[in-house]
């Protein structure tokens, strides 16, 4: 039966709602997507941890098509990542690299991108920094993830030094040549000013720009001027023939200690509350006040023998402790200058201590890595790989889960707080083999570990950020190297 003509009308008036829009025009048809790219803040990351990818469709104009959809697949290797319809790809569980596509499923057009997923202790990167040898200390970090490293050119005439600074991404972002500094380091302010000791003290900002110098009155060599940073300052110079400290803002001198003829404050210093520990290297251990730099306590070096000379490694203050790194021992004091225990003599290169939560303190020497009760300074336990990185200065670096970071001279070593070695690390460069590491590990917050050889900085992939409960947990006590206790 033909419907009449007041239904057919009805209908057709039906047909022409759907198709028009509110005003009455016929809505636009669909932008054709004529190609779609995935974008991403990172395209590798640990097993077990996340990353957030983003794809958008673009127009034969090369403008984004809004409203756009897209179906979400891992290809090839599954188990290196799922993929979920949101775009949050979950990494494992096995490492290795894959890829992951998106496709807008009217037109058919899709993009990929290479993910990887990397287990602990893989090289995350590397990078080379040139003919140079490496300097004293570790790489800093910046407040920003940046990574700064000092070294020496080669050839190193007229006390040359280059400031590197190095993205998270193993980017080399700016170097400095600097004059009067040679073989020395260097810390990183909370605003990401680099403060770098030498015989010229220089304030550098994260662009590289030198913000301050302060020549170093009576400093005879360019060796082992190390430094500490307070909170608002001062900066603390440990500087060779006087411990000087200056103004952050300006680099003048706030105050200075006593004079010293042969050049011998040579240790880092270490700041705790309002006292500054300096080591007078073949004397003693020194008590200043930070704000006027007097002297409050004298403490004789527990060391034997005539040449007690200790470089580069600085006193860690816990509480009511003082552990001391001398030439060939390792010593507690309490601050009121009793000696509590010194260790056996192990040659020279003794680290700074680091020291976990539970009472256990971890020393590089050149026997290897010591683990020893900090109350008696009994030995637990002794594991010969992972020597010294060199003869003097630097040290282990402790992670949150019970992880010890060691650069040794034959390569890089992981440990667990119970002696078990859970990784290792050799390279050849230049032919040799194996070749030293010989930048004092330092954590990142995100568990990347840095460290160096003689001409490259190396980034590992790390699970776990610096331990929380440590009261050291690195050289120089911190990630920016302040020489700063708890």
């Amino acid at each position: 039966m033909r419907a009449g003509p007041s239904v057919a009308l009805a209908a057709l008036a039906a047909l022409a709602a759907v198709a028009c829009s509110p005003d009455g025009t016929r809505p636009p048809p669909p932008v054709p997507v004529v190609r779609v790219t995935i974008t991403a803040p990172d395209t590798a990351g640990l097993i077990g941890r996340t990353l957030t990818l983003n794809a958008t469709a673009y127009d034969s104009a090369g403008a984004p098509v809004p409203g756009a959809t897209f179906s979400w697949r891992a290809l090839f290797n599954s188990t290196r990542g799922t993929v979920d319809s949101l775009g949050q790809v979950r990494l494992g569980p096995s490492g290795g690299d894959f890829l992951v596509a998106a496709t807008e499923p009217v037109s058919g057009r899709a993009d990929t991108v290479g993910l990887h997923a990397a287990r602990e202790g893989e090289l995350k990167w590397v990078l080379a920094l040139g003919d140079s040898t490496s300097n004293v200390g570790g790489p800093a970090l910046g407040p920003d993830g940046t990574i700064s490293v000092l070294t020496l050119p080669n050839p190193s005439g007229a006390e040359l030094a280059d400031l590197h600074l190095v993205s998270s991404y193993g980017r080399e972002l700016w170097r400095l040549r600097l004059d009067r500094t040679g073989y020395n380091a260097h810390l990183t302010g909370p605003d990401g000013t680099i403060y770098v000791a030498g015989r010229t003290v220089r304030a550098i900002s994260p662009l590289g720009a030198i913000r301050w110098s302060h020549i170093m009155w009576g400093a005879s060599a360019a060796v082992f001027i190390t430094a500490a940073l307070a909170p608002g300052g001062p900066l603390v110079v440990a500087g060779e023939n006087s411990p000087l400290a200056l103004d952050l803002a300006t680099g003048d001198t706030v105050w200075g200690g006593p004079v010293s003829p042969i050049g011998a404050w040579l240790v880092p210093p270490t700041i705790a509350g309002g006292t500054v520990w300096i080591k007078k290297t073949e004397d003693s251990l020194y008590a200043f006040n930070l704000a006027t730099g007097q002297i409050g306590r004298r403490i004789a070096d527990a060391d034997s023998g005539g040449d007690k000379r200790t470089f580069g490694v600085g006193p860690v203050p816990v509480g009511g402790t003082v552990y001391l790194p001398l030439k060939y021992r390792l010593a507690a004091v309490d601050t009121s200058g009793v000696l509590q225990w010194l260790t056996p003599g192990r040659g020279t290169g003794v680290s700074e201590p680091v020291i976990d939560g539970n009472g256990r303190l971890f020393v590089q020497t050149q026997d290897g890595l010591v683990a020893r009760d900090a109350l008696t300074g009994a030995q637990l336990w002794l594991r010969n790989a992972g020597r010294p990185r060199w003869g003097w200065y630097g040290g282990p670096a402790l992670a949150q889960g019970g992880t010890i970071y060691c650069a040794a001279l034959d390569g890089f070593y992981v440990y667990n707080t119970g002696g078990t070695l859970l990784w290792s690390y050799q390279t050849n460069e230049a032919g040799a083999n194996p070749v030293p590491f010989t930048g004092a590990p330092v954590i990142a917050p995100d568990g990347t570990v840095y460290t160096y050889t003689d001409t490259a900085l190396y980034a590992f992939w790390g699970l776990y950020q610096p331990e929380p409960n440590s009261p050291w947990p690195m050289w120089r006590h911190d990630a920016q190297r302040t020489g700063r206790a708890r």
